[in-house]
């Protein structure tokens, strides 16, 4: 799995289908994976306290509709990797994305 790792260890589980954001070049900033039927997704950008440039959101709106069609989740954690959960908007990181393009999509999860 690219990106954060899960910390929470139960004996005897093991984390199912880790996946990226879905971004092309970009599999790093969110990750979701499922264990013992809870899918946990991780903002993984602790340099930059987990702030939510566009990468992130639209990645985590990709990772949302995942854990919405999975069999295998019934509950989700949102979790931020590091010592931080979200700073927030990303208003001037280097990371900052702004001059990207991502697809937009509106729905319901």
């Amino acid at each position: 799995m690219q990106g954060a790792q899960i910390t929470a260890n139960h004996p005897g589980s093991t984390l199912t289908s880790p996946i990226g954001t879905g971004l092309p070049g970009h599999d790093d900033v969110v990750t979701y994976g499922v264990r013992d039927r809870v899918a946990y997704i991780t903002m993984n950008r602790p340099r930059f306290r987990n702030a939510q440039n566009s990468k992130v959101t639209y990645g985590l709106d990709n990772v949302f509709y995942r854990a919405a069609d999975d069999d295998l989740a019934e509950v989700v954690v949102l979790q931020g990797s590091g010592a931080d959960f979200s700073a927030g908007h990303d208003i001037g990181s280097p990371g900052r994305d702004v001059d990207e393009a991502f697809d937009r999509r509106a729905g319901l999860w």
